[in-house]
């Protein structure tokens, strides 16, 4: 899958909730099919070049 997720490091927003809310935009855009499977928390944060941990805590708000 090809997830493109657009970080900006020097805004006020964490990370893990710009995590949050470019995979939540994806998902409502259709980027996303439904039962999709989404990129392991490890290779999405080698992806983006941030640590695993706050991909993870992006990817539980967003089951929550």
């Amino acid at each position: 899958m090809d997830l493109i997720l657009e970080l900006d490091e020097r805004s006020e927003q964490p990370l893990h909730r710009q995590v949050y809310a470019g995979l939540r935009a994806a998902i409502l855009a259709g980027r996303v099919a439904p039962g999709q499977r989404l990129p392991s928390t490890r290779a999405l944060a080698e992806r983006l070049g941030i640590s695993r941990a706050t991909v993870t805590l992006g990817y539980e708000q967003l089951a929550s």
